[in-house]
């Protein structure tokens, strides 16, 4: 585990996009077997502190682009239509 605020193998055992069901199971496995090597309670402690990371980094972008939106009605705007769309206008 690491102790910035990116885990990559948080982000593969918990990404719905990643396509591939062999890489989380290895992630998983990866996660199970660090647990039992430093322990339950460091694991939880550090597995919380990464997940509580990634939440606030997802909260402050969700923050980041609504703020963007009540500034920039363009932004706002190019949002609501795709960009294969605006293309042809």
């Amino acid at each position: 585990m690491t102790d910035g605020n990116y885990d990559p193998d948080f982000h593969i055992a918990h990404d719905p996009d990643l396509p591939s069901e062999e890489l989380k199971t290895l992630a998983v496995e990866l996660q199970d077997l660090v647990q039992s090597k430093v322990g339950t309670t460091k694991f939880a402690n550090a597995y919380n502190r990464i997940r509580q990371s990634v939440l606030s980094v997802r909260r402050d972008r969700r923050t980041a682009r609504v703020m963007q939106v009540c500034i920039s009605r363009s932004v706002f705007v190019s949002m609501l239509i795709p960009k294969s769309i605006a293309g042809n206008y």
